[in-house]
């Protein structure tokens, strides 16, 4: 899992119930009864508040607070295993690690095969069809630059010219906007993994590249903070591969 911003620490409060901002630089958390047993001799605090000086920046982060599951696919297990390596030297742990990002290499080299064959074998040679029979629409129809009837009657392919895409405008575009919001959600969840990614804090142990939290009782790790390095190795390895195919795979249905 990972979790860009967390605006108490874990196990300070059961729950975030209202945040406002009274001024420049505090915030004030209403919270459960048992955050406010510890806080209960402190002065000039209504019940269940507590008032915490935090920067601007902070506060702005605190109301984009988002935790977000891993994909359940061969991206988001190269994420856990990438977390995973980055917090021990055991050699098993770099094994699976490499096996992971193994299939993760196979797969998208698959998914690059299939996208040059589609442009090879498929677009590329109805893109070709169509111009040349656009090509001799043109020259018989429009011989001198005017419609001719003569010549449009001459013209032996009309119905293969009433084929073409743009002679049903209204359709075409029905269906290139299906597939660019088809396209769209794919891209989208990898945009707000890179997303999530960059807003991590950088404030990590010596000798780690990433710092997590472990939550034995849910049997979750959250990412709580990674290394600029980590990051840019992150991002460039898993979810950028994933965001050039969507977007080469739009652009060769589109076409």
């Amino acid at each position: 899992m990972l979790k860009s911003f967390e605006t108490t620490p874990a196990g300070e409060a059961d729950k975030l119930l209202q945040a406002d901002r009274p001024d420049e630089s505090v915030l004030t958390v209403r919270s459960s009864p048992n955050m406010m047993q510890s806080l209960t001799e402190m002065p000039g605090l209504a019940d269940g508040e507590v008032s915490l000086p935090i920067t601007d920046k902070e506060f702005e982060m605190s109301r984009m607070a988002v935790d977000k599951d891993l994909p359940e696919s061969i991206y988001g297990a190269a994420m856990m295993a990438f977390i995973r390596s980055s917090q021990t030297f055991r050699g098993t742990v770099h094994s699976l690690t490499f096996f992971v990002f193994s299939a993760l290499v196979v797969n998208v080299l698959v998914q690059i095969y299939v996208l040059v064959c589609a442009k090879l074998y498929i677009t590329m040679p109805a893109v070709a069809a169509v111009r040349e029979l656009y090509a001799s629409f043109h020259q018989h129809a429009f011989p001198d630059g005017e419609f001719s009837q003569e010549g449009w009657d001459q013209f032996g392919d009309t119905d293969a010219l009433c084929q073409m895409p743009l002679s049903q405008p209204m359709f075409f575009f029905c269906i290139l906007g299906i597939w660019t919001a088809t396209c769209y959600v794919d891209l989208l969840e990898s945009l707000q993994v890179v997303d999530l990614w960059v807003r991590l804090p950088t404030d990590v142990d010596a000798g780690k590249t990433t710092k997590v939290e472990l939550k034995k009782e849910e049997d979750t790790i959250i990412l709580k903070g990674a290394s600029m390095r980590a990051k840019a190795l992150a991002i460039a390895l898993i979810p950028m591969p994933k965001i050039i195919i969507a977007c080469m795979l739009w652009w060769l249905g589109a076409r």
